[in-house]
């Protein structure tokens, strides 16, 4: 923890003591949840902590499959591009993470590699499919006849179909996706690539990657092969050391033909430190990594500067790719997948590039900014989270997922405007809907022992059960599956508390269900209306099997909590709160405990006036939100001292930039200050 004290100090010499001990909690967090893990591991972590710079992602060919994946790219390309023939059949699941994804590579091929829009299929399972690749969709795509079929977001258990469409039309078949792998290797789909997340170590970026960011990576995979780098081992020297690296990995068992790099001996064959001094002159995020390095000069090794210097030399792949890392990182904020390594570096790097309203940004996705008024200079991860990642979802929640993917592609501005406002106008009715499903649902059939809670009602709009999963698990505390009527069948949907790995546990169960997939923190599954007695007693006798991790009848702090009074709230404060940012799991944001020594005041807000505004007059600047506590508020004395537990938060409105608490609890503190 010292020598990471001191790399803190080296890279923020001008941070305060608050950022401090947010990274000092993250450390320890990390110590504490990979007690195993490996020197040069963690270092990679803290690195990229520090540093959530594109030029410290990890290589694409760090995934299972990638080389095989940019030999069928490459291939089908050329035909398609020579012949101006040949369709491309992009499959999706119809969530957000799965509809990004295709948006995303259809951008590319459309725009990129230029192929005609007719080339160029999409299809998503509609409200009324199943899981996975149904028959239907089998039947389609025989019908298609692609060159080269690529599932996003699903088809690692759709091997039965995947054979089918195999053997029929002969299509190269790409699957990308992040969800559980079968138990049997036997039963993996039978394709051409198989890129999946989970067939990466777990010391790896690459193991944690949504699907959308897959497919970012399988575009720099693409670009990659055709730099000067592609396929070339170099040997790079550090003192008497050496150490092989192709294709940005360091590898074992190198060839006898090798290029050879040091730092400055001119014997060698590439003489790394003019390229290094040269480059970081030019390149902000470098020049900052060269700084710390000369403060620092055993957290950045030779073999580091090289693997920098190639990441950072694809400046043109950087520009053509620029739109794409922005679509992976929505995907990686909707899916919930861990925050911190290549997820967080590119959701950091299109927070800024969306801040700085940088062109090459898809017109459809920047109209839909735009409609939510979140395009602006201070765009944070709590406005993918809470505000566009539930509007791209809403158009699959109300059965009308190709309504996002449209909006998404669009290249006509009165198109796209059109397209954003109508997508907008559906998670409008999407949140109508939860409301009263809300309602239903606490109505009906609610059962909970201490580790699960299962709700059931007949009316509940199917859509919406993930999203309703999400809330009672919230309101309860614990794992919670909502159950819905989906035509011939029961849909489940299941979502965890906290870090619950609900999908080994619904695997159980396997055999009574028509479908199921999803991943550990959300799972679904289909189920026949005869089954629905026997599964619910069955999963109950089994809960116990459900990994829990400490007490459910306690309060989870998972967020360092920062003590301050009123009249040390400024601006910097909230510099020092977001140093770090973006939060998300692995990253919780840090929790403000605040003790007002000076007058506050209540306001009350909404229709029905059931929210409550705090302002103190230490800081005007400052609004303090609590929601659904107008009861609680009123029984504030603006003449006592409390403590306001909440979340910090930016709101930029009307040109002008706010600072927010969103509070989540307040408590009298005990020795109370009273003012005459």
């Amino acid at each position: 923890m010292t020598e990471f004290s001191k790399w803190y100090e080296a890279a923020y010499p001008k941070a305060g003591k608050i950022a401090k001990s947010i990274f000092e909690n993250y450390c320890q967090r990390i110590n504490e949840e990979h007690p195993a893990i490996s020197p040069d591991f963690l270092k990679k972590v803290i690195l990229t902590y520090l540093f959530p710079y594109r030029i410290f992602q990890e290589s694409a060919f760090a995934l299972p499959g990638m080389y095989e994946a940019v030999v069928v790219l490459r291939q089908v390309f050329d035909k398609c591009r020579r012949y101006k023939d040949g369709k491309i059949c992009l499959f999706a699941d119809s969530d957000a993470d799965g509809i990004l994804a295709a948006s995303l590579f259809y951008i590319f091929l459309r725009d990129i590699i230029s192929l005609k829009e007719d080339q160029i299929v999409f299809l998503t399972p509609g409200f009324d499919d199943k899981f996975g690749i149904g028959d239907n969709f089998v039947k389609k795509i025989l019908e298609i006849n692609p060159e080269l079929l690529i599932t996003f977001d699903c088809g690692s258990t759709d091997a039965k179909a995947l054979e089918i469409i195999k053997e029929t039309t002969k299509a190269k078949i790409i699957v990308v996706d992040h969800h559980h792998l079968p138990q049997d290797k036997r039963d993996f789909p039978p394709v051409d690539v198989f890129l999946n997340s989970k067939l990466c170590h777990k010391e790896s970026a690459a193991s944690y990657l949504s699907s959308s960011a897959l497919a970012y990576k399988l575009i720099r995979g693409y670009f990659y092969s055709y730099s000067s780098f592609f396929g070339k081992v170099y040997e790079v020297w550090e003192n008497d050391q050496k150490v092989y690296v192709k294709d940005g990995l360091i590898i074992e068992n190198p060839p006898s033909e090798v290029i050879s790099v040091s730092w400055d001996n001119s014997k060698t064959q590439i003489v790394l430190k003019n390229i290094w001094e040269k480059e970081s002159r030019h390149q902000a995020e470098l020049f900052d990594i060269r700084q710390f390095g000369e403060k620092m000069p055993t957290a950045i090794s030779m073999a580091d500067k090289f693997l920098l210097l190639q990441e950072a030399l694809q400046k043109k792949t950087e520009v053509m790719t620029r739109f794409s890392v922005v679509m992976a990182a929505i995907g990686v904020v909707a899916d919930l997948v861990p925050l911190w390594l290549d997820n967080r570096i590119m959701v950091a790097q299109a927070l800024r590039l969306l801040s700085q309203l940088k062109e090459g940004i898809p017109l459809g996705l920047r109209e839909l900014l735009r409609r939510l008024d979140i395009l602006h200079p201070y765009i944070q991860q709590d406005d993918f989270a809470f505000s566009l990642c539930p509007t791209i979802n809403s158009a699959d929640r109300m059965g009308n997922p190709q309504l996002a993917f449209r909006c998404l592609i669009e290249k006509d501005p009165l198109k796209a405007a059109k397209l954003a406002y109508e997508l907008f106008e559906l998670n409008q009715k999407r949140k109508t809907v939860f409301k009263q499903a809300l309602a239903l649902l606490h109505e009906g059939t609610i059962i909970e022992n201490e580790r699960l809670v299962i709700a059931y009602h007949r009316e509940i709009h199917r859509g919406i059960s993930g999203l309703l999963a999400s809330r009672l698990a919230q309101e309860y505390r614990r794992p919670a599956m909502v159950l819905v009527h989906d035509g011939d069948s029961l849909r489940g949907s299941v979502r965890s508390y906290r870090h619950e790995d609900i999908f080994t546990f619904i695997a159980r169960f396997k055999d009574r269900f028509l479908q199921f997939g999803g991943h550990s923190q959300a799972a679904g599954f289909s189920l026949a209306y005869s089954e629905k007695d026997n599964f619910m007693k069955e999963i109950y006798e089994q809960v116990e099997h459900l990994v829990t991790q400490g007490p459910i009848d306690r309060e989870e702090n998972l967020a360092l909590q920062i003590y301050i009074m009123d009249h040390e709230l400024d601006h910097g404060l909230w510099s020092e709160l977001f140093l770090f940012s973006p939060y998300g799991q692995k990253n919780p944001k840090p929790e403000l405990v605040l003790t007002n020594t000076l007058p506050f005041q209540v306001h009350f807000m909404g229709e029905e006036k059931n929210h409550a505004k705090i302002t103190f007059s230490a800081f005007p600047e400052l609004d303090a939100l609590w929601f659904f506590a107008a009861d609680e508020a009123k029984e504030l004395k603006e003449y006592l001292s409390y403590e306001w537990y909440g979340e910090p938060l930016w709101d930029y409105f009307n040109g002008k930039l706010k600072y927010v608490l969103k509070i989540k609890k307040v408590k009298l503190k005990e020795s109370s200050i009273t003012h005459e």
